[in-house]
């Protein structure tokens, strides 16, 4: 595990925080975004983060909006992909019926697992994944009480719908947003998943 800060015995973490993200207070959330977990971690992100901690949750704001902004610091020949940000706010911009600017003040990003994992398209343990569901997730999901859960991939809408009777919340799934759909089909399924998650949403949003 990477160290963020080189001293023994130091506050600073392990590694960056990862994999979340909103711009709206949590009574004001409807949609709650829901992936695996994070992917890999890259050297710009961990010299981002590196030495004091005491303004680790800004710079985890500010770190999240770079991405979605495509405005992220990379080293020289170090690439980021943005695909997996571009695609969230393409698709849940036409969904919400908002500009991309305005999508997380709607939203909040998350994932099942906390953290990165060795084979990022492996499947998770089943020990891993359901430790996090009820450590962490489920007290995400009593925090936001979001009205619907889009959830990335299959694999996680498995899962989601599997716990159904814990969280109690609908769940609909969509292309995890590292892969494009292909041009032919990309407006009518966003088109069906619009038509179902606009059922769960506050009227002023669906006016």
């Amino acid at each position: 595990m990477n160290r963020l800060n080189n001293e023994p015995n130091s506050l600073a973490l392990d590694s960056p925080p990862r994999g979340f993200y909103t711009e709206i207070n949590p009574e004001d959330i409807q949609v709650m975004l829901v992936g695996k977990n994070p992917g890999r971690i890259i050297n710009a992100e961990i010299a981002y983060y590196r030495g004091s901690p005491k303004d680790i949750a800004q710079k985890h704001i500010d770190w999240n909006r770079g991405l979605f902004t495509g405005n992220v610091i990379t080293k020289p020949g170090e690439k980021r992909s943005l695909v997996f940000h571009q695609n969230i706010l393409n698709y849940m911009s036409t969904i919400l019926d908002v500009a991309q600017s305005e999508v997380f003040r709607y939203c909040v990003q998350t994932n099942i697992v906390k953290c990165s994992t060795v084979g990022e398209q492996d499947k998770l343990e089943k020990k891993t994944i359901n430790n996090c569901f009820s450590c962490h997730f489920m007290r995400e999901i009593e925090f936001f009480n979001p009205k619907v859960i889009i959830a990335f991939g299959r694999e996680v809408e498995n899962f989601l719908q599997s716990r159904n009777n814990l969280h109690g919340k609908p769940v609909i799934y969509i292309k995890h947003p590292s892969y494009h759909y292909r041009k032919d089909e990309k407006d009518s399924k966003i088109g069906m998943i619009k038509s179902e998650v606009r059922k769960y949403l506050n009227p002023d949003l669906t006016e």
